[in-house]
């Protein structure tokens, strides 16, 4: 009898493991402004924020609202997107200058005038809030821009970086080859080449781990 039981409650784990998990799917019918997906984020409020290669759309749990050209989208494929401290999104659309989201408008360089001095255009560039309300933008090019207390500041770097580390009173650029020190009043300082060929393993990404900056290469990590 205790074998039955065992026997009957193995096999009843075993179902519940088997089931597929239920997946719910949202398309252009539901109100997606498009199919394809760049990127997508979760906000301090808990909504669902989507760039697609036809517009920006927030899902809010029940309905999708959508932003495009005619709403002040610079241009229709937004291609990556980051929240700042104040609920901005920043939206990074294709071959056009950054631009954000605030309080349910799209605002550009017209309205901003700060944005207009941000020579990127590539629409691969990339927003990182560091301390003290610091916005830093990285893009494919050899400067680095720093908004701070309503000004900007420019940098100008040796090779482009692809992300910012700005905590505990330091200031990293970090790019593929290069690992450089960022002093608000002296410039950019080069700390560190590393001493690999990406062209033989492609780099795929970085990532942060306490005192450690941790470089994923196709077959290697540094």
């Amino acid at each position: 009898m205790r074998f039955r039981f065992s026997l009957s409650l193995f096999f009843a784990l075993y179902l519940l493991q088997a089931q597929t998990p239920s997946y719910i799917h949202y398309g252009v019918r539901d109100g997606l402004p498009g199919n394809q997906v760049y990127c997508g984020l979760q906000d301090h409020r808990g909504v669902l924020w989507f760039g697609t290669d036809k517009g920006l759309a927030y899902f809010d749990g029940m309905r999708f609202k959508s932003y495009g050209v005619e709403d002040g989208l610079p241009d229709p494929e937004v291609l990556n997107m980051k929240e700042d401290s104040i609920g901005r999104i920043w939206l990074f659309c294709f071959r056009k200058r950054p631009c954000y989201w605030f309080q349910g408008r799209i605002i550009t360089e017209k309205q901003d005038a700060m944005l207009a001095k941000l020579e990127f255009n590539s629409g691969t560039d990339n927003m990182t809030e560091g301390q003290h309300g610091r916005l830093w933008f990285t893009g494919a090019d050899k400067k680095i821009y720093c908004i701070s207390q309503g000004s900007l500041l420019t940098f100008d770097v040796p090779r482009g970086p692809f992300q910012i580390l700005d905590r505990n009173n330091e200031i990293l650029a970090m790019g593929i080859l290069d690992i450089g020190k960022i002093d608000m009043e002296k410039g950019f300082k080069p700390l560190k080449i590393i001493d690999y060929n990406p062209h033989t393993s492609p780099f795929v990404g970085m990532a942060t781990s306490g005192s450690k900056i941790l470089y994923s290469y196709s077959n290697t990590l540094i």
